[in-house]
C-alpha cells in the first residue's frame, strides 16, 4: 500500500513538474521559432504566436523580411497557419501531418538586375541552403541527426496570396491574386519539421507563383548555372 501511495505521488510530482515547464516554455515558442528561422534565412522573422493543441497547431503573424538588397521590406508574410495531426506525430521518425493551412499570405518577387538573375528569393534561397536545411534532398544529402527521418503532409493548402512584382528599374506590379492553390502527399526526406517544412511550403509557393504568372523565364541563367547550388534548388522547382 505503501509503495502504490509512494508510485501515485511520484506520477502526480512528475506531472507537475511537466505541466510547470510546459507553462515556462509556451509562450517563448514564438520567439524561439522566430529565432530559428531568423538564423536560417538570415533575415528578420517575426512570429506573433503559436497556439498549441493536442491534434492542431496554429501560428499566427508569420512575417519574413527580404534582404537588405531589396527595396520592398517583406518577402512573405502569413497570418495565419494551421497544422493538423495528433502531437505525437511529431515525435516519429516518419512524421505523418493531415493537412497544412496557410491562409492570407503576401508575397514579394523582387529582381536586383535587368537579366532578372539575381533577386530576394536567390538570396533567400542561398542563405538557407548554406545552413544545409533547404534542398539537401533535391542533392542527395541529409545530416547525420536526421538521416532516415521522413515528412509527409497529406494535404497542403495555400489560400488568398498577394503578390508584389518589383523589376529591376520598374515599378512595384501587383499580380493577380491566387485564391488557392493545393497540393495532395507532399514528402521530403530530412528531418526536423521546422526546417523540412519550410523548404516544403516554400517550395511549393513558389513554383505556383511563378508557373501561374509565367515567370519562370526570369531565373533561366540560375538554373542553368552549375556554380550555384540554389540553381539546383530552383530548377527542381521550376522542373527546368
Amino acid at each position: 500500500m505503501k509503495f502504490i501511495s509512494w508510485l501515485l505521488g511520484t506520477i502526480i510530482a512528475l506531472l507537475v513538474v511537466l505541466v510547470t515547464i510546459a507553462f515556462i516554455l509556451y509562450p517563448m515558442l514564438p520567439t524561439y521559432l522566430s529565432k530559428t528561422l531568423s538564423d536560417k534565412f538570415k533575415v528578420p522573422v517575426k512570429i506573433e504566436s503559436v497556439e498549441l493543441r493536442w491534434n492542431k497547431v496554429v501560428i499566427s503573424g508569420i512575417d519574413i523580411a527580404n534582404p537588405k538588397e531589396s527595396k520592398l521590406p517583406t518577402a512573405l508574410k502569413v497570418q495565419t497557419m494551421t497544422m493538423k495531426a495528433p502531437a505525437p506525430n511529431y515525435l516519429k521518425e516518419h512524421i505523418a501531418i493531415n493537412e497544412i493551412r496557410l491562409d492570407n499570405i503576401y508575397a514579394s518577387v523582387e529582381f536586383y538586375n535587368s537579366n532578372n538573375t539575381e533577386g530576394n528569393w536567390t538570396v533567400l534561397i542561398d542563405n538557407l541552403d548554406e545552413n544545409n536545411s533547404f534542398g539537401a534532398t533535391e542533392r542527395g544529402e541529409s545530416t547525420k541527426d536526421n538521416e532516415g527521418r521522413t515528412v509527409l503532409v497529406k494535404k497542403l493548402i495555400m489560400t488568398n496570396i498577394t503578390i508584389d512584382l518589383l523589376r529591376h528599374g520598374k515599378s512595384v506590379n501587383r499580380l493577380s491574386p491566387i485564391n488557392r492553390i493545393e497540393f495532395d502527399n507532399v514528402s521530403s526526406e530530412k528531418g526536423f519539421p521546422t526546417e523540412e517544412l519550410t523548404e516544403i511550403i516554400i517550395q511549393k509557393m513558389m513554383e505556383q507563383i511563378f508557373s501561374i504568372h509565367g515567370l519562370t523565364n526570369m531565373f533561366k541563367t540560375i538554373i542553368t548555372s552549375p556554380a550555384r547550388t540554389a540553381g539546383d534548388i530552383l530548377k527542381g522547382i521550376f522542373g527546368g
